[in-house]
């Protein structure tokens, strides 16, 4: 039987993220990242959030082989456009994904995501939009 490591698939999702050459982390802002940001200094940053409720399949003979995850990348900037420039290098870097020991069946994007103001994290206002992703693998 195939068990999947989905750890190996936060990874990978994780480093193709990197490739866009901003900061990013998984749950949490990039250490030093809304600081620096705020401060004039830094550029806009990524957080990737596994997503709960992903699906397994296969065949008679694995029927757990294949995984289908999802992944919320929520992009944050200092203005709308620099939100949607972060937001539009995701999707190129994402079909390009690779996981080790698995076949990147697919990579969907879900319906593009609107632009927010967060006015809650800091004195100066921030804008985030959050474009999510399936992920589907197989051995």
């Amino acid at each position: 039987m195939t068990h999947p490591v989905v750890r190996e698939h936060d990874e990978a999702v994780l480093q193709a993220v990197e490739t866009v050459g901003r900061p990013v982390a998984i749950s949490d802002a990039p250490n030093g990242a809304l600081d620096a940001l705020l401060a004039g200094s830094g550029p806009g940053y990524y957080i990737v959030y596994p997503i709960g409720g992903g699906s397994r399949d296969g065949s008679v003979a694995d029927p757990y082989a294949d995984i289908e995850l999802t992944y919320q990348i929520t992009c944050v900037d200092q203005g709308p456009e620099g939100v949607r420039w972060l937001s539009d290098q995701l999707e190129p870097k994402l079909a390009a994904l690779s996981v080790p020991n698995r076949r990147v069946l697919w990579v969907r994007p879900t319906a593009p995501s609107g632009i927010w103001p967060d006015n809650d994290t800091a004195a100066q206002t921030l804008y985030f939009t959050t474009p999510t992703f399936r992920i589907r693998t197989a051995p």
